[in-house]
């Protein structure tokens, strides 16, 4: 018990103000501190990290940022990439622009406990974006 005492108390970003403004040096440096707010920072104990919720204006949940709590650095690997949160601030998916309801909800498809036989890419890109739960 005694090391992880230790660990968070070697922590250099400690507070929910800390972690967002290393959050927000982040999004200047890939140009996207104005078009994104945050959500509520957690720590994350386990793996020592801060994970930072990113919102669109519109308070739509886009990505994350997730900080090493002990060094202060960017995880890149576990951040959501800057091409990303682009295509889903611009609501483009593959150069499309994405197709969503009113509220935000997704559609839902009529395609019901359909087996598909055949090429995979075929198949997925004759699809309805709205009728895939699990593959």
């Amino acid at each position: 018990m005694k090391s992880r005492n230790n660990k968070k108390q070697s922590y250099k970003i400690t507070t929910v103000e800390q972690a967002k403004t290393v959050s927000k040096n982040y999004l200047k440096t890939i140009e996207l501190d104005k078009a994104i707010e945050f959500g509520l920072p957690e720590v994350d104990d386990r793996y020592h990290i801060w994970r930072v919720p990113i919102r669109n204006k519109s308070k739509d949940m886009i990505g994350e940022i997730v900080i090493d709590a002990i060094t202060t650095l960017i995880n890149e690997k576990k951040t959501t990439s800057k091409e990303l949160l682009e295509s889903r601030l611009l609501g483009r998916k593959n150069g499309k622009t994405k197709n969503n309801t009113k509220n935000g909800t997704p559609k839902i498809s009529n395609l019901r406990n359909t087996i598909g036989l055949g090429d995979s890419e075929e198949l997925l890109a004759e699809t309805p974006n709205e009728s895939i739960d699990l593959a």
